[in-house]
């Protein structure tokens, strides 16, 4: 399995591939790319960042929860 992890700062357009990642995530989960839902907000995965740098692991285990299946 193969992960892909977009890392932006501030105003790289990573809210805008978010937002195209996940309006499409039906196609490309047809074409074998999940585009999780754990820590979803507004269609974007900030969350997963802030969790991460704060140490919460319990979201990150969701996280590789739903990345393993």
């Amino acid at each position: 399995m193969n992960f892909i992890l977009h890392i932006g700062t501030h105003k790289t357009g990573s809210t805008a591939l978010q937002s195209f990642l996940f309006a499409n995530k039906t196609i490309l989960l047809k074409q074998g790319v999940l585009y999780p839902t754990t820590g979803l907000v507004n269609n974007a995965h900030h969350n997963v960042a802030w969790t991460v740098k704060a140490d919460d692991l319990d979201l990150i285990d969701q996280l590789g929860g739903d990345l393993s299946h």
